[in-house]
């Protein structure tokens, strides 16, 4: 995990070296695999202005970012 407080963002970044497991297209479809979490990150950073990625790979794991404007 790193976080960084820079002049303009504050920016989360949370890593792992796990599973990993195929990103869908909506991130909405996630609900349906059990992923409550990963959606309501992204509807938490969109309410406040941010932005929200997530990456992985299978068998490489998953990396979730949050930027938030300062």
């Amino acid at each position: 995990m790193t976080l960084e407080f820079a002049p303009q963002a504050v920016k989360l970044k949370v890593r792992d070296n796990g599973e990993g497991f195929k990103i869908p297209t909506k991130m909405g479809k996630l609900t349906f695999e059990g992923k409550l979490g990963l959606v309501g990150m992204q509807q938490r950073a969109n309410l406040l202005g941010g932005t929200f990625d997530i990456q992985s790979a299978s068998r490489k794991g998953t990396s979730v970012s949050i930027e938030l404007k300062a």
